[in-house]
């Protein structure tokens, strides 16, 4: 039974071979980087409030996207045990 999976992943390798030339030559052989996109994106990505949350808590991450999008600057609050 081993040389038919042998055969059959060979087979399979060589398509998958062809699909990704045919795709490489169709769909990305004319793309190009564009830096005022590729900032755009990483300025709006999410990234930093995932690792903010972790160690600030969701809703002080939360609060500083949505205080980031909204234009409005982001207030740290008092923490209880600073306030008693």
């Amino acid at each position: 039974m081993g040389p038919v999976v042998t055969l059959a992943a060979l087979e399979s390798l060589q398509r998958l071979t062809g699909v990704a030339r045919i795709f490489a030559e169709r769909c990305l052989r004319d793309l190009e980087w564009r830096p005022d996109v590729v900032s755009a994106n990483l300025a709006s990505s999410l990234e930093s409030a995932v690792r903010d949350a972790g160690q600030l808590g969701y809703d002080v991450a939360a609060a500083r996207v949505r205080d980031d999008r909204s234009g409005t600057p982001y207030v740290v609050p008092a923490s209880k045990e600073s306030a008693s």
